[in-house]
């Protein structure tokens, strides 16, 4: 545990120690908060990071700033050292807030009840 009683972010030891790329620039303008689609969240906060010059290291490292209420609540909530690359972090992260987000149904959806 950090001071605080904040827990430690659940990032690997590779992940936590691969440096932010030096150009790196990076001012969120995505925030999830779990209103949102959370794959349309990471998409966007995916071209965020890459147009600030980052990669996935970077993207695994710096999500937490782009996450508010129970979305960084869950984020620091993992197990430490349990996220070993940016992938499976999208992974959880659809899992997790998947149901939550509720989908607008379209005429399509309409057309598919029997």
């Amino acid at each position: 545990m950090r001071g605080g009683g904040e827990k430690s972010p659940p990032l690997s030891w590779v992940l936590k120690n691969h440096p932010i790329p030096p150009q790196f620039k990076y001012t969120p303008v995505a925030i999830y908060s779990r209103e949102s689609d959370p794959s349309e969240f990471l998409s966007i906060y995916e071209s965020e990071i890459e147009v600030a010059h980052g990669n996935d290291n970077t993207k695994a490292k710096v999500v937490h700033l782009a996450l508010d209420g129970i979305a960084r609540s869950w984020y620091f909530n993992l197990l430490s050292n349990s996220i070993y690359s940016w992938e499976q972090l999208c992974e959880v992260f659809v899992l997790n807030f998947r149901g939550i987000y509720e989908e607008l149904k379209t005429q399509q959806d309409l057309f598919g009840i029997r």
